[in-house]
């Protein structure tokens, strides 16, 4: 019994190496690849760490960019959450998400309001400062507010601000700001009641903001 099974197989693989070697290359192909450990873990980790940002509420998370909390919070379609400002100016400038790098949406500078999580809420203080932009006035973000109020009555005659990812100066004698590394582009702002008519804040139009799906609190 042994002998004829013996014959068999070099009668069959012996004498026909190709059909050896065929066979030996579909068990080859079968076999399943399995990813690394490291790889599994560095998945894992990704996720976990987009739902805890998911979960956890806005008042709470840090922008990665500007290390404060975030402010006019958009999401990214990636799911990082960042500051309006902060995402504009990457948008402006590398064009994708700081933290995974995922390239930002080319609707994200035409239409901002579609990332908005959550309700964006003006200031509730008397008086804001504002500055010229696209088609009429813009009241500044909340925390550019408050910086250039204090600036303002502590009597400097001018103060610099992080906007969008690029250092502005504010000049309150003339009442127009401009670009610390462009300054023949001037925009002029102004100190102005909170009522007062504008187009919106920091670049979000005043209209109804519908939530980014992945925003929702």
């Amino acid at each position: 019994m042994i002998l004829s099974i013996i014959s068999w197989l070099l009668d069959t693989y012996y004498f026909n190496p190709s059909q050896l070697r065929a066979r030996m290359s579909r068990n080859v192909q079968r076999r399943p690849e399995r990813p690394s450990s490291d790889e599994s873990s560095d998945e894992e980790q990704a996720a976990a760490a987009i739902n805890n940002s998911m979960n956890t509420s806005l008042s709470q998370q840090e922008c990665s960019v500007c290390i404060s909390v975030v402010e006019l919070p958009v999401r990214l379609p990636c799911a990082h959450l960042f500051c309006y400002t902060c995402a504009k100016g990457l948008a402006q400038t590398s064009n994708s998400c700081a933290m995974c790098r995922s390239p930002i949406p080319i609707d994200f500078l035409l239409e901002p309001d579609k990332y908005v999580v959550g309700i964006i809420k003006e200031p509730s203080n008397e008086h804001s400062w504002f500055y010229m932009g696209c088609n009429g006035w813009w009241m500044y973000e909340p925390r550019v507010q408050t910086e250039i109020e204090e600036a303002f009555k502590s009597g400097e005659k001018t103060f610099e601000a992080l906007i969008a990812g690029h250092l502005y100066v504010v000049d309150f004698d003339n009442m127009f700001q401009y670009r610390k590394d462009f300054p023949s582009k001037r925009r002029k702002i102004k100190r102005d009641l909170t009522s007062s008519s504008h187009k919106g804040l920091a670049g979000l139009k005043q209209e109804m903001r519908p939530e980014f799906p992945l925003g929702k609190e």
